[in-house]
């Protein structure tokens, strides 16, 4: 099935186990091969804390999409979100290391 980019746009993305993850906002396009090369999806305000802005989703990512909403797999989210977790964890103890030398 083929739709159009405004068809697409603002519906609802949720991985396999329900957990909403935000609005499908735009999708990356692979013009050497004509193709979807990635998905942005923006999150929603209740996941805030645990992940960026924006969530890249790859093409193999995906379980199901129509013009209601945009099914992806569970680790999706969890391996971004994990990221960002030690990501974080880093930045602090680099941050607290800086400043324990300052005291």
């Amino acid at each position: 099935m083929r739709f159009r980019d405004a068809e697409l746009r603002g519906i609802p993305v949720i991985t396999k186990s329900g957990q909403k993850i935000g609005k499908l906002a735009a999708y990356i396009i692979d013009a050497e091969r004509h193709e979807v090369a990635q998905y942005v999806v923006s999150r929603s305000s209740l996941l805030s804390k645990i992940l960026p802005d924006e969530l890249l989703i790859a093409p193999g990512q995906v379980v199901s999409l129509d013009a209601e909403m945009m099914v992806v797999e569970d680790n999706a989210v969890g391996e971004r979100a994990e990221a960002r977790r030690i990501a974080e964890r880093t930045a602090e103890a680099a941050s607290g290391g800086a400043n324990s030398m300052k005291a």
